[in-house]
């Protein structure tokens, strides 16, 4: 099985299978065509965590892109869960 590897949002290396990106396909991005990886929630998910598939870290706001409070919020929540139930065993 062939593994692709890239950094993720720390610097630090994570891999997925090459069957998430390959093949790619054309998708609309923000209104252009764009070529788009074959499993791109998967691959978000594995990067960035699996909450950055449904919640983006960054809205636009009048034209400027900002941090969100919500993505915050849901990921500080997510931390302190890791953090309980860990602190647990």
């Amino acid at each position: 099985k062939l593994i692709l590897t890239q950094y993720n949002e720390y610097y630090n290396w994570k891999s997925s299978p090459q069957e998430w990106t390959f093949p790619l396909q054309e998708c609309l991005f923000s209104g252009i065509k764009v070529w788009c990886p074959a499993e791109p929630e998967k691959l978000v998910a594995n990067i960035y965590g699996p909450i950055s598939v449904k919640i983006s870290s960054t809205k636009c706001v009048n034209g400027s892109w900002i941090a969100s409070d919500e993505y915050r919020l849901a990921k500080s929540m997510m931390n302190n869960s890791v953090i309980t139930n860990t602190t647990k065993l």
